[in-house]
């Protein structure tokens, strides 16, 4: 990689590119071994690599810049190591390799396909499992009403989820329309509404625009798919939660 940088004559910042692709590859993983490396073999490496740009009398793409990219890298992989239970967190190629799965996947009720939806969606409202997702598949999690809830549902159901034609627009969509329309002309904006929350934020509401230069990752896309899917299984009432999947004939 060293004689790459030389021989390119690459500017200070394209080698710091380099070295922190690098570093991004062995902390995925990609290594001889395919296995996962320590933050502190990774610092090791990478301040090998310094010492050989040293030898080599090529520059240190390390310093003076606002921001090592490559060191940014290795600060990030040691929080996410720290994080309890996590020690190999969800990563940007395991979020694009489940999207990817659930949306090539032909049956669009099943698990797969659930699951890339509310994904999509997560990234941008970094919901709660409570919010989505039951703990079992015999109850459905509720706001209690010792604590100031009314018994409802914790997850999302389908009057929590709005879609509107444009972004001026104060329509909500109906079922009928929802059900009746595409992917691509539906709507442009969809509204998520919290009716509880532990910060007592209760009604907040966020609206996330389509996407129409990245599709697979545009939110109203997948809030279309999630809308669809519950009309589909006359799963739009008030004590039925949005996040489901099929097997056969069941809905869990």
């Amino acid at each position: 990689m060293t004689l790459v940088c030389k021989k390119k004559k690459l500017t200070n910042e394209d080698k710091g590119n380099v070295l922190a692709m690098f570093v991004m590859a062995l902390i995925q993983g990609e290594t001889l071994a395919s296995k996962m490396i320590r933050p502190g073999t990774m610092r090791g490496y990478l301040a090998a690599f310094l010492r050989l740009f040293h030898l080599r009398k090529i520059t240190d793409p390390t310093k003076d810049v606002i921001v090592s990219n490559a060191w940014k890298a290795v600060e990030l992989f040691e929080k996410w190591q720290e994080l309890p239970k996590r020690r190999e967190p969800l990563s940007d190629s395991m979020c694009e390799f489940l999207i990817d799965l659930g949306l090539a996947d032909p049956n669009q009720d099943g698990l797969d396909a659930v699951i890339a939806d509310w994904l999509i969606i997560g990234r941008y409202l970094a919901f709660r499992l409570s919010e989505f997702a039951q703990d079992t598949q015999s109850r459905v999690e509720v706001h209690s009403k010792e604590k100031g809830g009314d018994g409802s549902p914790k997850a999302f159901t389908f009057d929590d989820v709005h879609l509107f034609a444009s972004e001026s627009s104060r329509r909500k969509m109906s079922a009928k329309a929802t059900a009746a329309g595409t992917l691509d002309d539906l709507a442009e904006v969809v509204e998520f509404t919290w009716r509880f929350q532990k910060n007592s934020d209760n009604g907040q509401a966020i609206k996330l625009t389509r996407d129409d230069q990245h599709k697979k990752w545009c939110p109203v896309r997948a809030a279309i798919r999630i809308k669809k899917r519950a009309i589909r299984h006359k799963q739009t009432g008030a004590h039925q939660p949005l996040g489901f999947y099929v097997v056969g004939e069941k809905l869990k």
